[in-house]
């Protein structure tokens, strides 16, 4: 979860401001046990602690009565993640840390809210977390906190959203402080779930599945990794994941590698790229792009394995090309599951037995982006017939990056800038010389006053300039 940021003036007040005497590191603890298929009398529980004060993250899963000196592979939504052998006596352990160890594999995603999976060598799934109705297993212990963020609305505004379950019941809360006296609006994934009431400085609400507390609302929604936002008259005041801060788990530093692929069979005007990302919720996404091949279908090999096809195609203006892309979380239409790791490993594009672009894939980091510049205009809503903006994107081959968001014939005012959903920052328009206007700015490496640290991937994003309840501009950044 990347942490909202706000504007110039904001931030520089925000900064001497010190942090609220219960604020907590991000920690998640969580003990599953695995329901038995193909073996019932198997046995499997997960132990996964992410985040904390020490920022070190480890799963552990112990396996026992599991058949004597087999493989079995552990599978976190659908990928294939790593595999041991079990011993004699038929017990085996999964260990893994983002530091690993001589003992300890490396821990590199997040199995939080994940159907995790123990299978044998032919693929034939033993346990597992997943349920028929989609509820935790029994016996199943979550212990979440995280930190919400104030957007600057109210400055040292700061909040917490805890998520406990124990013998089938599941809590939720969420706690706000340092705010003025009054009602404010819990808003999860943008459905409006209750009112947190602050006689002094501050308030909570609580939900819970259990019903036994009349002080308890009933909790009907799941809010794990959801957005939860705190609303006053329509001005968000703290922004959040409900999902503990991991680094390396749910937060990265957004890289990337662009492989250009060569032209190696009887088309040479062919042209291609690879290109393997990191964003900042460590989501991975692969693409695979061939150009000036003859139209037609084409299959994607990385390591000797098929992965996919693509289809080439003339736009009919001059262009004729066709693209695959994989994703570790799959959104988006024709998007396939990212379970295998390009890095390192041989791409190809063929047709039949032939060989048309091939190249070996690099690791992302700096030095190794895609040159991008792109400044489309924002959608006017309507709410103010006068608006007008722009979005500008801009990655250099070093992979340094910029987001600048500009508004202009808007109302002098404040307004919030929301990317993906979650408040980035603010943006004041004022009357400068005639030309009402304002702007934010973002930087990978901030070295100008009131630039923004750009530590999340804006890229097929949702952008809105809006005022309280209303957006004003709007525009999706291309991916």
């Amino acid at each position: 979860m990347n942490r909202p940021r706000t504007s110039a003036a904001a931030a520089g007040l925000l900064l001497a401001i010190a942090a609220p005497a219960f604020a907590q590191p991000d920690t998640s603890r969580e003990t599953i046990p695995f329901l038995t298929g193909a073996a019932a009398e198997m046995a499997a529980r997960m132990l996964a602690i992410c985040g904390g004060a020490s920022g070190q993250s480890r799963v552990n899963v112990t396996v026992r009565n599991a058949p004597a000196a087999t493989e079995l592979t552990l599978t976190v939504g659908a990928i294939r993640r790593v595999a041991v052998v079990t011993t004699n006596n038929g017990t085996a352990k999964f260990v893994l840390k983002t530091t690993p160890t001589g003992t300890a594999q490396l821990l590199d995603f997040d199995p939080r809210d994940r159907v995790v999976e123990i299978k044998d060598p032919d693929g034939i799934t033993l346990a597992t977390t997943e349920t028929p109705d989609g509820s935790s297993t029994p016996g199943t212990l979550i212990k979440e906190r995280a930190a919400l963020s104030a957007t600057g609305v109210v400055p040292g505004a700061s909040g917490t959203v805890r998520l406990r379950e124990r013998k089938g019941v599941r809590d939720f809360d969420v706690e706000i402080e340092d705010v003025p006296a009054g009602a404010y609006t819990l808003l999860v994934d943008g459905i409006e779930r209750g009112t947190i009431t602050v006689a002094t400085v501050e308030g909570k609400i609580e939900f819970s599945s259990g019903g036994d507390d009349p002080d308890e609302l009933p909790l009907t929604f799941d809010p794990r990794g959801a957005l939860v936002q705190v609303v006053q008259g329509g001005d968000i005041i703290l922004s959040g994941t409900a999902l503990a801060d991991a680094p390396g788990l749910n937060v990265c530093t957004p890289s990337e590698s662009l492989t250009p692929l060569a032209a190696v069979g009887p088309d040479l005007d062919a042209d291609g790229k690879a290109r393997f990302r990191v964003k900042d919720d460590c989501d991975r996404d692969f693409e695979v792009e061939a150009e000036d091949v003859p139209v037609g279908t084409y299959d994607v090999y990385v390591a000797g394995v098929l992965r996919g096809t693509l289809d080439v195609v003339d736009d009919g203006f001059g262009k004729i090309e066709g693209e695959v892309e994989f994703d570790t979380d799959p959104d988006e239409p024709g998007e396939l599951l990212l379970d295998f790791d390009p890095v390192g490993q041989t791409v190809e594009v063929r047709q039949g037995a032939t060989v048309f672009l091939a190249s070996t894939v690099g690791e992302p980091g700096p030095g190794t982006c895609e040159l991008i510049d792109t400044e489309p205009d924002m959608i006017n809503t309507g709410a103010d017939p006068d608006a007008d903006g722009k979005a500008r994107f801009r990655q250099e081959t070093d992979c340094d990056r910029d987001l600048r968001v500009q508004a202009e014939d808007l109302p002098v005012g404040t307004y919030e800038l929301l990317v993906g959903g979650m408040v980035r920052g603010t943006i004041d328009v004022a009357d400068i010389a005639g030309d009402i206007e304002g702007e934010i700015e973002f930087d990978g490496e901030p070295d100008e006053p009131g630039e923004l640290l750009l530590d999340f991937d804006p890229r097929g994003q949702l952008i809105e300039v809006r005022q309280g309840a209303t957006v004003f501009l709007t525009v999706t950044l291309p991916d």
